[in-house]
């Protein structure tokens, strides 16, 4: 079964297939949760994934809203 990614989330895989050094080292996709405005900044979180039983290395990514991380309560340091 194909892996179907979520909304706000993404992958990047290494170039296997780079022609000169002005190529990407990685490429891939992000599939937006919402309507991206031009010029809007977009944070993007990354995890290094892969490399073991044969897999390729790859970046695992999540896109989030800066209003989203303002809106969340902060975590109580006394539990």
């Amino acid at each position: 079964m194909a892996y179907t990614p979520k909304p706000g989330d993404g992958t990047l895989f290494v170039n296997k297939d780079a022609k000169g050094e002005r190529a990407p080292a990685m490429s891939g996709y992000i599939t937006a949760h919402r309507d991206i405005k031009a010029g809007e900044r977009v944070r993007l979180a990354a995890w290094s994934k892969g490399g073991d039983g044969g897999r390729d290395k790859f970046l695992s990514l999540r896109m989030e809203d800066e209003r989203e991380r303002r809106e969340q309560p902060a975590a109580d340091p006394f539990g």
